[in-house]
């Protein structure tokens, strides 16, 4: 009796340390962390505009021809970059916007400017639109009439053409052309400089 009474001790004692160290290890599993690290670096978007240059000129049967009529010089166009920017990671820079200035114009003078637009950045970009505001409040950018209009009659003053870009995709460190044609029209007033900013969204 005694015996199997010892026996039925130690059968218990074995279980209860098999069920102990059972749900020892089912703890330690439930209890296991896994860590996984990872670094993930972004790119820089940085949009500049560089290589200015720019003429006046004026139609004749619907061809542009450079240079005023007679050979005459009576507008005058400066061009000139603003708000430099720089981009963190490639160290290149360009300009944030172009200001343009026009001096004695007359319907049907005519400004051509083109200027480059560099990705300056690490990642591709495509150009979303082109804006042009006066600083003055003057004139309004009417994209729908492709046209600068006098902010009281809505009337167009300068007809704007944009060629190329919008829309277009620039990959890093390369840079695409885009020219405007800026046509006066009748509307447009004497004894007047009109001025405005032209900037790029991407």
């Amino acid at each position: 009796m005694a015996r199997n009474k010892a026996r039925w001790m130690m059968a218990s004692f074995l279980v209860a340390t098999l069920a102990l160290a059972g749900a020892g290890v089912a703890y330690s599993h439930w209890q296991q962390n896994l860590y996984i690290g990872s670094s993930v670096y972004t790119g820089t978007v940085t949009v500049g505009f560089s290589k200015l240059s720019y003429t006046d000129g004026h139609y004749e049967g619907g061809t542009y021809v450079q240079g005023e009529v007679g050979g005459k010089d009576v507008g005058k166009v400066t061009a000139n970059y603003t708000d430099p920017i720089t981009d963190p990671v490639t160290g290149k820079s360009g300009y944030k916007g172009i200001i343009v200035n026009i001096t004695n114009a007359y319907p049907c003078y005519v400004v051509n400017l083109t200027v480059f637009v560099h990705n300056l950045g690490t990642v591709p970009v495509k150009v979303k639109r082109i804006n042009i505001t006066d600083p003055t409040g003057a004139l309004i950018w009417d994209p729908g009439k492709s046209a600068l209009v006098d902010a009281t009659t809505g009337k167009p003053i300068i007809n704007v053409k944009i060629t190329n870009l919008v829309g277009a995709q620039i990959d890093p460190c390369k840079e695409d052309a885009v020219d405007f044609e800026f046509h006066f029209k009748q509307d447009a007033e004497q004894q007047k400089t009109y001025r405005f900013l032209i900037t790029i969204e991407a």
